[in-house]
């Protein structure tokens, strides 16, 4: 279970460390541009905290807390990059 969760923005990956010794617990690679935060929540209903986490390739993605694997992935209304591009015209 992680400690601690983040995003790399070059990287393309999400991923979660161990709070005490920070030693990477695993890593999820996507293949877009990290987009806003990481939330963390039990969404399989086993007791654990995952992870889910936006991306610029136009999907969020959930991630097993335990082991980094994918749960699932939900496409956004608009895609990533769509979305951000418009709100930096404004």
């Amino acid at each position: 279970m992680p400690d601690r969760t983040f995003q790399r923005w070059i990287k393309q990956d999400v991923n979660a460390l161990d709070g005490r010794t920070r030693s990477l617990l695993w890593r999820y690679a996507v293949g877009g541009y990290a987009m806003g935060a990481v939330g963390t929540g039990d969404l399989d209903g086993d007791g654990l905290p995952d992870v889910v986490a936006p991306f610029m390739d136009g999907f969020v993605y959930a991630l097993h807390g335990r082991n980094g694997s994918l749960l699932w992935r939900a496409a956004l209304e608009e895609g990533g990059g769509a979305a951000v591009r418009r709100r930096l015209r404004t």
